[in-house]
């Protein structure tokens, strides 16, 4: 029964989200944003957060919403993990939240695919040892899903990624991901790689 509120809370933030964003594109995007104490970035370029929402628990998860205008990954820089209390998750020895993700497509092509990637340090991978994960423990909701892709693969190794495919994301459109992030040992900063991919490189 919670999911089909927790469904219509999110699509009521996600339209008001997506309509404020269309209708004001002015709007500034270099601040980051926060809610329950973890922070959220797009420092780095390429997108822009319009707004965030949530407490990032099951029954409530962050609701982030974005514009991707670059064809380059989409670094979120995510803060605050370490410090941040797991008690609503019942996830005594892990720190977590629940994440969906709006991307507003603003680059002037469609997309066939999309890839997640977690990194403690952008320069490398995240490999098994370092704990950060989309929840390869299985202690969080499953599965991950999209609105306008089939399937999303794990890659587990050699690096934590999600690679949403079988679906289409035109120019323009909007698509939303349900992630669910876990880690035992969370620094105080990570990223969160986003890459689109286009239908001739999708097939390379």
């Amino acid at each position: 029964m919670w999911r089909s509120r927790v469904d219509w809370k999110i699509n009521r933030l996600h339209f008001a989200a997506v309509a404020i964003c269309l209708t004001v594109p002015g709007m500034a995007g270099a601040e980051p944003f926060t809610a329950n104490g973890l922070q959220f970035s797009d420092e780095n370029g390429g997108f822009r957060i319009v707004s965030l929402s949530g407490t990032g628990h099951r029954n409530d998860p962050f609701v982030l919403v974005e514009e991707i205008t670059e064809d380059r990954p989409a670094v979120l820089v995510i803060r605050g993990l370490s410090q941040r209390s797991d008690a609503a998750n019942n996830l005594s020895s892990f720190s977590s939240f629940s994440l969906v993700k709006v991307v507003v497509n603003k680059t002037g092509r469609s997309w066939s695919g999309f890839d997640h990637e977690l990194r403690e340090a952008m320069d490398q991978p995240s490999g098994y040892m370092d704990g950060l994960s989309f929840d390869q423990p299985q202690v969080g909701p499953r599965p991950f899903v999209s609105d306008r892709f089939q399937a999303a693969n794990e890659i587990r190794e050699p690096h934590d990624t999600l690679r949403y495919r079988d679906g289409a994301v035109a120019s323009g459109q909007t698509v939303r991901f349900s992630l669910f992030i876990t880690d035992p040992t969370p620094r105080q900063e990570f990223f969160l790689i986003q890459r689109p991919y286009w239908p001739v490189a999708w097939l390379k």
